[in-house]
């Protein structure tokens, strides 16, 4: 799972996966289907439905079929982290 975002409306230049895990070993969570997936550095959730909103102060909070994520948009417009 990424986030896009589109500053003109035609191309999608700023690209981030949305994980809770910043390492590149990663960890073992549960998807919406009730099997596991590897979540990283890399590899988010494979599918599910989601749905998201921004609040007036600027948070973006995207949930899905299993998990939540909550992130502003300097946040997304900034490079990820090496994995540690």
């Amino acid at each position: 799972m990424f986030c896009l975002l589109s500053q003109d409306g035609d191309s999608w230049e700023t690209r981030r996966p949305i994980t809770t895990d910043l390492t590149a070993a990663g960890h073992n969570q549960t998807g919406f289907d009730g099997r596991d997936f590897m979540m990283s550095y890399n590899t988010t959730e494979p599918n599910g439905y989601m749905a998201a909103a921004v609040s007036d102060d600027g948070v973006i909070t995207l949930i899905t079929s299993r998990n939540s994520y909550s992130f502003n948009l300097a946040w997304l417009r900034t490079k990820a982290p090496p994995a540690m």
